[in-house]
């Protein structure tokens, strides 16, 4: 198997990468031979979710390895993990089927690191006679790692967040965002021109419209501004983030269309609330994304600010489309 990833491979990830089929991605369990492998090749064991198993293949280069895919439902190596289909049974079970024995001279598997929490060394060990060694965390520090007879420095234990790879995975989110988005700017904008005073068409055209729009620029800021300013937002949870950064958002979008709407933007105060909610639910959501997230703390999290931001959401809605009627 070449390392080199076919324009097929490219489109179908570039489409993932947009959250298209995302979640039914696989390729098929089983192992893999990459460039010309031998007796004395590394085995290294992967989930088989189609892009984690194409960027390590990519990576590998000229290495010639073993890939064993483990059958993890088509999930990555951290998620399958946490689920246990990346498991210590599910491992051993899949040396026995590839019959790995009767193709390698060694003892050794090399693990992704992020695989750690669902599979347990000294059960492999027992169990298929293999010795488990852990990995870098990125697939492209994998050479070097082969190459220092299986050393990794801090740098390869380290998993990063920085800026490229949060922008990397924000199409993924604006994509389900726009699926709410979308629908939702159309409801509330013809809300708005059907019940403000004055002609339908000409309302939709001004304040319907002005309305849409901003939904649409609040679920931007969530799903694409909020993962790229991420470190420099005040507050730990996501959603506290959001409501920080709608704040600035409301003043940039009223300082941008409200002068040429030749509308007093001092009465879009209720887009504030409303605005505010739509940036922290969806910046919230990011918590899937992100690596330094548990659990626990996002249960909390959307435990505390769920019913904030349904709130918050409600009042700025019926404050707008009342607004006419309020003074």
């Amino acid at each position: 198997m070449a390392t080199d990833l076919s324009l097929k491979d490219r489109l179908y990830g570039c489409l993932v990468r947009w959250g298209i089929n995302r979640m039914n991605y696989p390729v098929r369990p089983g192992l893999y031979g990459v460039n010309q492998p031998g007796q004395d090749s590394p085995v290294l064991v992967t989930c088989n979710y189609k892009l984690t198993f194409d960027c390590l293949r990519r990576c590998l280069g000229k290495v010639n390895a073993w890939i064993l895919a483990l059958d993890t439902k088509g999930i990555n190596v951290w998620c399958a993990a946490g689920k246990k289909t990346m498991s210590t049974d599910n491992l051993v079970k899949s040396l026995a089927k590839e019959k790995i024995l009767n193709l390698v001279n060694h003892r050794q598997l090399i693990l992704p690191q992020l695989a750690g929490p669902g599979v347990a060394a000294h059960l492999v060990k027992k169990a298929a006679g293999f010795r488990v060694i852990y990995g870098p965390v990125a697939a492209r520090h994998i050479p070097e790692f082969l190459a220092n007879g299986f050393s990794a420095d801090q740098k390869m234990r380290e998993k990063g967040f920085g800026l490229y790879e949060r922008a990397v995975l924000t199409p993924m989110e604006l994509l389900p965002g726009l699926r709410l988005g979308l629908p939702l700017a159309a409801v509330v904008g013809i809300l708005t021109a059907l019940l403000w005073p004055g002609a339908f068409l000409k309302n939709l055209e001004s304040v319907g419209a002005l309305t849409g729009l901003y939904i649409l620029w609040s679920l931007f800021q969530g799903t694409v501004l909020g993962p790229l300013l991420l470190p420099w937002l005040p507050g730990r949870a996501f959603a506290a983030k959001g409501w920080f950064l709608g704040l600035p958002g409301w003043w940039a979008y009223c300082l941008a269309f409200m002068r040429p709407q030749g509308f007093d933007w001092l009465l879009l105060w209720p887009f504030l609330p409303l605005g505010a909610s739509l940036v922290s639910f969806s910046l919230m959501n990011f918590t899937g994304a992100s690596t330094f997230t548990s659990m626990t703390g996002v249960e909390k999290e959307i435990k505390a600010h769920v019913p904030r931001q349904a709130l918050a959401l409600g009042l700025g809605l019926a404050a707008w489309l009342l607004m006419p009627y309020l003074g």
